[in-house]
């Protein structure tokens, strides 16, 4: 797909051209995602993670207890007082990201790790781990400058990897690659109504 079709049926579905990297197609014909259909499913996916192109970086602001409880449980049910870690992105990711309190094998194990290397990307990835390893499957330097993941020229790569390395192009459903990347091999893995309605936008 060339970019000035891709740029079509984004625009299309909803999305402004300023949100749309110039370079897209070309990055996705070199990850292999060339048919029109398997660009629909991987494209879906993205408008889904990053809520139609608008957000490139986990957002860690939580503003109740409560929900910081829901969601880390195993920091803030017992250990932690989540009323410290309210409306701070930074001091919460070091916190519930910090591999040498919880073994989530993200590779964080360094001082600041947690905030340095939060998810980033249009399906974004997390760690220090994560990070190095997509910095050596493309030779560029994530690790050093984890930012890099939220500029129009890298945005997309994360999730170009991600669905390179997964094999996703050769699923044979929208269902079976949104299962993948939920992490949810049921019927209905998380967000998947989601991604179905950015699926049929994709014209």
């Amino acid at each position: 797909m060339k970019q000035p079709e891709l740029n079509q049926m984004l625009t299309r579905a909803g999305i402004p051209q300023s949100r749309i990297p110039q370079n897209l197609a070309e990055q996705m014909e070199k990850y292999g995602v060339v048919s029109l259909e398997d660009s629909k499913r991987f494209l879906a996916n993205c408008l889904n993670e990053t809520g139609g192109f608008k957000v490139f970086k986990e957002n860690l602001n939580y503003t109740t207890a409560g929900r910081l409880i829901a969601v880390f449980p195993s920091a803030f049910k017992a250990k932690y007082n989540p009323n410290l870690y309210l409306n701070n992105s930074a001091k919460l990711a070091n916190l519930v990201y910090d591999d040498r309190l919880f073994k989530k094998g993200l590779g964080n194990l360094y001082d600041g790790d947690g905030a340095k290397y939060i998810g980033r990307g249009a399906i974004q990835i997390t760690g220090r781990h994560n990070y190095t390893n997509l910095s050596k499957r493309t030779g560029i330097d994530f690790v050093n400058r984890p930012e890099l993941l939220e500029t129009d020229e890298y945005k997309f790569i994360s999730a170009l990897d991600f669905w390179k390395t997964h094999g996703l192009s050769f699923k044979t459903s929208l269902l079976k690659t949104r299962q993948v990347i939920a992490g949810n091999y049921g019927n209905n893995p998380f967000g998947f109504a989601e991604v179905s309605a950015w699926y049929k936008k994709l014209k």
